[in-house]
């Protein structure tokens, strides 16, 4: 027997737990929920301190 979606992609399931289907969401607000749904913890975002050539 054939298991139903068994050759769908794994990360549409962590897609399907952060949409908000009624609106767009902010770039914080997406950061919030794939944290939640992967199980991890915010980081702040890297930066570059000087100017690279």
């Amino acid at each position: 027997m054939c298991e139903v979606g068994f050759n769908e992609p794994k990360w549409i399931h962590t897609q399907r737990k952060i949409v908000e289907p009624a609106r767009l969401l902010t770039a914080r607000e997406i950061e919030e929920r794939v944290c939640e749904a992967l199980g991890c913890s915010h980081e702040d975002h890297l930066s570059i301190s000087e100017k690279v050539d």
